[in-house]
């Protein structure tokens, strides 16, 4: 009895997140400012290393998407996903299936009573197939790399060689979101999949989805990566194929509405439909045991090298009171400016600021975690001079040239938490 209870307290507390974002817009985006709608199409610009192995990695695959099948392991409906188990919030509400099976709100009760064990249980998803031919794998970057001006939720693959690279599903997993674009002149998809009421994970950057998946979805690329629900029901089994890939860098996160991150604002993030940063998880921690150590051994930097120790973070690297962090800017974005930043160390030493020039800023100097007054990283011809105001508050000054002995009195800009 206190098994069905608590699948029916799961359940239901999916309505209630469900209610409470419903008629929210729907974007593969990883951060949205003052609940406005990032385009993440700009994601390929993670670093100029990873950008020179995505042109590497473009003139193998070709400009347009040509469709791997493996049938076995895919089944399709024709009618547009409407179960509970792929139900979208953007969609404006949740179904009659998930309340009592009297359609009473006993069970909201039974929800509320089991909120703790679901909050403190280990994760109710497990992962027990490899989500890619982990021997392609050079490198993976955790997540919580500052990279196109954000601190990001997911985590980066770095594959070695150009050709292509299967990709699986870690767990039985159904197609809830989709995002067909074009970028560096190459036709690719964001792919979002649902492994239960509070599960799901993202794939990006990937070339070649199978025939299911490329049917399912637009036929014409767009020119950003804003996603909509598939037109007809696809679920992957697990361990079956959902495609191949030749770009040299994409993105795999996972994302679990039972956690939630803490940031330095939280009502900014919980009050902005940006999900994506409030529940992204390591991803690595939802593979068996068996699995797991295999991708913790490939952590490294952001840049791709495999580096010991490396931790797996999520998109909270904000340090209160200090300089570590997502920042937002207090007022309109425009030039070297733009409406957020991200700060952090890298697992190798290094400094990471991302977004401030249209560029990622890597320089060596003291962890922004333990910076509460001023300090400049310089690197390359380019710096980044940081002054604080208050706790919540920063000034910002970026531009080309090496770091000069004071802070600037003209030309820079006020970010705030």
């Amino acid at each position: 009895m206190l098994n069905i209870r608590r699948a029916a307290a799961s359940q239901n507390r999916w309505l209630v997140i469900l209610a409470a974002f419903a008629g929210a817009l729907s974007c593969s985006s990883d951060v949205a400012p003052d609940g406005g709608a990032v385009d993440a199409a700009a994601d390929s610009t993670v670093d100029a290393a990873m950008d020179a192995r995505a042109e590497a990695a473009a003139g193998d695959a070709g400009s347009d998407s040509q469709a791997h099948d493996s049938s076995s392991d895919v089944t399709i409906t024709d009618a547009a996903p409407t179960d509970s188990s792929v139900t979208d919030a953007t969609e404006g509400g949740a179904p009659d299936a998930l309340a009592g099976n009297d359609g009473s709100s006993d069970a909201l009760a039974d929800a509320a009573a089991v909120d703790a064990v679901a909050d403190t249980a280990p994760p109710s998803v497990q992962f027990t197939e490899n989500v890619t031919e982990l021997s392609r794998i050079s490198a993976i970057a955790p997540p919580g790399a500052p990279n196109t001006a954000e601190i990001k939720p997911h985590s980066y693959f770095f594959v070695s060689g150009s050709t292509p690279i299967n990709l699986y599903a870690p767990t039985q997993a159904t197609l809830e979101q989709m995002a067909f674009y074009r970028e560096q002149n190459i036709s690719q998809y964001l792919l979002v999949f649902r492994v239960s009421a509070t599960v799901t994970f993202r794939l990006d950057h990937i070339y070649n989805p199978v025939t299911a998946i490329v049917n399912a979805g637009p036929q014409n690329p767009s020119d950003n990566t804003m996603t909509s629900a598939p037109n007809s029901l696809v679920v992957i089994a697990a361990g079956g194929s959902i495609g191949t890939t030749t770009a040299s860098v994409w993105d795999f996160g996972v994302y679990d509405t039972t956690i939630t991150n803490t940031f330095a604002n939280q009502a900014r993030y919980v009050n902005n439909f940006m999900d994506n940063a409030l529940h992204g998880v390591c991803p690595y921690n939802y593979f068996s045991s068996a699995l797991k150590p295999t991708y913790e051994a490939k952590f490294g930097t952001a840049t791709g090298t495999v580096f010991a120790g490396t931790a797996c973070g999520n998109a909270s690297r904000d340090a209160p009171g200090a300089l570590a962090g997502m920042w937002f800017i207090d007022g309109v974005a425009g030039g070297v400016y733009p409406a957020t930043f991200g700060i952090a160390k890298d697992s190798d030493g290094t400094v990471r600021v991302a977004g401030l020039s249209n560029m990622v800023l890597v320089a060596s100097g003291t962890d922004p975690a333990n910076v509460t007054g001023e300090i400049c990283y310089g690197a390359l011809n380019q710096y980044a001079y940081f002054r604080t105001v208050s706790a919540t508050k920063i000034d910002v000054a970026s531009a080309m040239g090496t770091c000069p002995g004071t802070f600037p009195q003209t030309g820079f800009r006020s970010y705030i938490r």
